[in-house]
């Protein structure tokens, strides 16, 4: 009949109608009959891991209690779900194989993302297929990523719903937690994976260096620059792993932060790229006290556990987790490059958001963009940079019309994601007042970035100029300053512009090449001064 639990449940499938309907076990069913217990394609995606299976992550001790509580309630035949949801690495594949282990049984991963790209590729649906297969094998199925079973409508499908309304017994489910509740047919039981704390981290780090034999010097180091969860660090030692044997290298400190890099990439798009220049702090020329203030923000991002929990600053004041700083000033003051400065001691990956591939005409097309950009931040421990924000983080506007209604939603949107996101991320304007002030309140830094004065241009120059030119002790920098008006971007274009004259004229560069560079610069800038004399100098 076509509602029996055999064709419900993917055993047989059936071909025509009535007596002359062909009749045949499912191609999986008859392999695992003849002795195959291999996963069949198209279940290759899927990964079958033995109770006794040794993953190397450590879960906080708070979540192993949780999973042990769940156990007894997920024993026998019972149609029960368990939900563990928490964000990407930290820890939900563990956490369904701790609840599988005690069961004395082996796990079923399924990738619901990749299930549904290869349901779409092969017009099948497959899920029924896949805990048709656990069932067989008696495997409790860990359903990885399940929000993917809902499209942009918040919508299952059929064939989805179905497959998870037959299935019987015990069902595991992974989630980000963001997509609202998910409906599994069965009651559920859930359980939180939290952020884990610096101790945490850093025993996590140590277990998994100590399962592949590798020092663990740098665990406290790794534990204090990567706020990642147990899962994330479990594969980023996995990975550095794999990279030394094949590239004959030691699994070092540089390995380790490699494989970070690469475990840790986001899926922006066209919304954003990642800096991958990132200046240190003895690059920069600024006053002592904007120095100061960006060295604060980078305390507060390291030590907010002892701020916002040991101390209690998160519970009595409501303060989030996330720091976001405002840098204001001129083109070319350093902005950008302070920002790539605090994402280099953070140890974080500068992400810089295109803000013109953001920003969309359509209505709730914005906010979609920007909560994935959230989103993925936050999972890849990345640090945002909105270069020139005003166009997106602007004041909001006395309602006229109905495009000043979602323009005003869209600036309430930020206000409510930047408020929960628990990353690092830098707005940069060249108008301050320009940013909606309910932002501005929010922001933990807002620092402004001055024009250089004489004697910081000097160092600029000197700074700017590559040392392999071999000019430094043939040019004055103090005149150069003293006659050129420039922020340090400007600067830095007089100096390429030199060697462009200096390549152009199939020479090596003199001193007289950076004082043209700088006149060219000056009068693109709009500032008029006298011409210079065939030296250089007015």
């Amino acid at each position: 009949a076509p509602g029996s639990p055999l064709r419900r449940n993917r055993v047989v499938v059936t071909g025509g109608d009535g007596l002359e309907a062909e009749v045949s076990l499912h191609p999986a069913v008859l392999a695992w009959l003849l002795g195959d217990d291999s996963l069949q394609p198209p279940l290759g995606l899927c990964e079958l891991v033995p109770p006794d299976a040794a993953l190397g992550v450590v879960l906080p001790p708070q979540v192993a209690t949780q999973l042990d509580a769940v156990v007894p309630r997920a024993q026998g035949d019972q149609r029960i779900a368990v939900v563990v949801k928490g964000p990407r690495g930290s820890g939900r594949r563990a956490a369904a194989h701790r609840i599988a282990r005690t069961l004395g049984r082996p796990l079923l991963v399924v990738p619901i993302p990749e299930l549904v790209t290869a349901e779409g590729k092969s017009r099948t649906s497959l899920l029924g297929t896949v805990l048709a297969a656990a069932r067989l094998r008696d495997a409790v199925p860990y359903l990885a990523d399940a929000d993917a079973l809902y499209d942009e409508s918040g919508t299952m499908a059929a064939e989805h719903a179905d497959a998870l309304a037959a299935h019987g017994g015990l069902l595991v489910v992974g989630s980000t937690g963001r997509g609202g509740h998910l409906e599994l047919r069965r009651p559920q039981l859930g359980v939180a994976m939290p952020r884990t704390e610096l101790a945490d981290r850093e025993q996590a780090w140590v277990h998994a260096l100590q399962a592949r034999s590798a020092p663990t010097n740098h665990a406290a180091e790794l534990a204090a620059r990567y706020v990642i969860g147990p899962g994330a660090i479990a594969d980023v030692v996995a990975e550095a792993h794999r990279f030394s044997q094949a590239a004959a290298v030691p699994l070092d400190l540089d390995t380790l932060e490699g494989a970070v890099g690469r475990r840790l990439s986001l899926r922006l798009g066209t919304f954003g790229t990642v800096v991958s220049r990132k200046a240190r702090m003895e690059e920069l020329v600024l006053p002592d006290d904007v120095i100061d203030t960006l060295r604060d923000m980078i305390a507060m991002v390291r030590e907010r556990a002892q701020i916002l929990e040991r101390w209690g600053y998160q519970r009595h004041l409501g303060i989030s987790r996330g720091v976001a700083g405002l840098y204001s000033g001129e083109p070319g003051t350093g902005k950008t490059m302070a920002a790539s400065v605090v994402a280099s001691e953070l140890g974080l990956e500068l992400v810089r958001i295109d803000l013109s591939a953001v920003v969309s005409k359509y209505v709730g097309e914005t906010e979609k963009n920007l909560g994935k950009i959230f989103d993925e931040a936050q999972d890849a421990h990345a640090m945002l940079l909105f270069d020139e924000a005003d166009s997106l983080f602007g004041k909001r506007t006395e309602l006229k019309s109905a495009q000043d209604r979602f323009a005003n939603l869209e600036v309430n949107y930020i206000l409510q994601r930047m408020e929960t996101f628990d990353g690092v991320s830098v707005l940069t304007t060249n108008a301050e007042s320009s940013i909606d002030p309910a932002l501005q309140r929010r922001l933990n830094f807002r620092i402004r970035f001055p024009e250089p004065e004489v004697e910081e241009r000097e160092k600029l120059w000197r700074q700017l100029l590559p040392p392999a030119t071999g000019l430094h002790a043939g040019v004055d920098f103090v005149a150069l300053a003293e006659r050129f008006d420039m922020t340090g971007g400007y600067i830095k274009n007089a100096v390429v512009r030199a060697a462009v004259i200096a390549a152009r004229a199939g020479r090596a560069m003199m001193a007289e090449d950076l004082w043209i560079g700088a006149h060219h610069e000056y009068v693109e800038m709009g500032k008029v001064m006298p011409q210079l004399t065939p030296g250089g100098k007015r």
